[in-house]
């Protein structure tokens, strides 16, 4: 938690908008990859 208020929001934010961005990715991949493979 400590670390978490240290960072402050913006911190905590930016964080979290690259874990997502880096989540969309993977899933694109991923769907891209299915379609692929079910023809």
């Amino acid at each position: 938690m400590n670390r978490w208020e240290s960072e402050g929001v913006g911190g905590g934010l930016l964080c979290s908008f690259s874990n997502f961005s880096t989540f969309l990715l993977f899933l694109k991949n991923h769907l891209i990859h299915l379609y692929l493979t079910e023809g």
